[in-house]
Order: structure tokens, then C-alpha cells, then sequence
């Protein structure tokens, strides 16, 4: 970190440090973000104490307060009639979207297509209904 540059580490003060992670506070920095700066100048220094390292004598982040974040919203979770309405709409095709030619006129499907996404949409609604009912999430 810039701020602390080529100096001795055990030059660098508790009040050196606030006022750093302050600085950071008042770019705009979210709490979020000043404490995993604070995270990191703490683990920096508490490798400094190991007696195999530097035998640093005190930490000077571990007295300075950790901002306060606030907790995480709440899970919004679907109601049963929600996951019915989208699996319904998805039987109905409604997942699809009617892309035109280069003309700009929807392009003619036969009965043999129309039969097969008919199939693939009454498989999809199922395949809604299992991931919303079995908890499973989408990109974990």
C-alpha cells in the first residue's frame, strides 16, 4: 500500500492506520471494501509478530474498529402459485421468443416443429418445477 511505502514496519502507528482506512472512508469506499483493506493490512502485520518473521511487538491494526456493514437482504424466495404461473407460461411457449426474418416477418413453422417445441416446452415447464421445488440455483 502506497501510503506506508518502503518504511519500517514497526515505525507504522494505530493512528497511522485509522487515518489511512478514514481516507479510504471518504473516497467513497463502501464499509465492505475498507474492512477487507483492514483485513489485509491485519494479516500483513500479524505475520510481522511470528517470532520466525520480523518479532514485530504489537499489531497496530487490531485496535482500530471494523466498520459496521450492513447484513445482507433477505432470500425472496418464489411462492408455489409463482413457480405454477411461470411453468404454465413456459407449457404455453411464452419462454420463446418470435424472432423475425430478415424481412421482418415471423418466419412459417411447420406442424412437425410446432409439435416438437410443444414437447420441449412441456419438458422445460417440468424441468422449472424441479429446480424451484428442489432449491437448486442456477450459477452456483
Amino acid at each position: 500500500m502506497e501510503r506506508f511505502g518502503d518504511r519500517p514496519h514497526d515505525e507504522i502507528t494505530a493512528a497511522e492506520v485509522a487515518a489511512f482506512l478514514r481516507d479510504l472512508d471518504a473516497e467513497g469506499l463502501s464499509a465492505r471494501n475498507v474492512n477487507l483493506h483492514r483485513s489485509i493490512l491485519h494479516a500483513v502485520f500479524a505475520y510481522a509478530m511470528k517470532p520466525e518473521t520480523y518479532a514485530l511487538a504489537a499489531n497496530p491494526v487490531t485496535r482500530i474498529d471494523k466498520r459496521y456493514e450492513q447484513p445482507p437482504a433477505p432470500l425472496d424466495h418464489y411462492e408455489v402459485d409463482e413457480i405454477e404461473a411461470l411453468a404454465r407460461a413456459c407449457e404455453r411457449g411464452e419462454q420463446r421468443a418470435s424472432v423475425p426474418n430478415y424481412r421482418g416477418r415471423l418466419a412459417a413453422i411447420g406442424d412437425a416443429e410446432l409439435a416438437a417445441r410443444s414437447l420441449e416446452d412441456r419438458q422445460d415447464a417440468e424441468l422449472f418445477r424441479v429446480q424451484f421445488y428442489s432449491g437448486c440455483g442456477w450459477g452456483r
